[in-house]
C-alpha cells in the first residue's frame, strides 16, 4: 500500500567507529596507540552521548495492518475504509 493508513516506525542507532586502518598505516604510531588507551573513554562517551558518534543508521519500519491502522479508518475486506462514527464523535457539529 502506498498511502499511510497507519503510523511508521522509526528506529535511528548511533554509534561511534574508530578508523584502524588509518591510524595503523599512519607513519607517526603514536596517534593508534593513543587512541587504543583512549578506547574505553570513548565508550564511555558514546553511551553517555551516543548522538555525537561518527556513525549514524535509520530504519523505517512499515505498519503492520489492521493493528497499526489510524483511529479514523476501519479494516474492511483487507482495505481501509473511513471511520464514520470516529469522525462523527469528534467533528460533528454542534448546534
Amino acid at each position: 500500500m502506498a498511502a499511510p493508513y497507519g503510523k511508521h516506525n522509526f528506529r535511528f542507532f548511533h554509534k561511534i567507529r574508530i578508523p584502524w586502518t588509518q591510524l595503523k598505516g599512519r607513519n607517526k604510531k603514536r596517534y593508534y596507540y593513543a587512541v587504543l588507551l583512549l578506547r574505553p573513554l570513548l565508550k564511555a562517551f558514546n553511551f553517555v552521548m551516543p548522538k555525537q558518534s561518527n556513525n549514524f543508521a535509520a530504519v523505517v519500519l512499515k505498519p503492520q495492518y489492521p493493528r497499526d491502522l489510524h483511529p479514523w479508518l476501519l479494516w474492511e475486506d483487507k482495505t481501509p475504509k473511513l471511520n464514520v462514527s470516529w469522525l462523527a464523535e469528534r467533528y460533528s457539529r454542534k448546534s
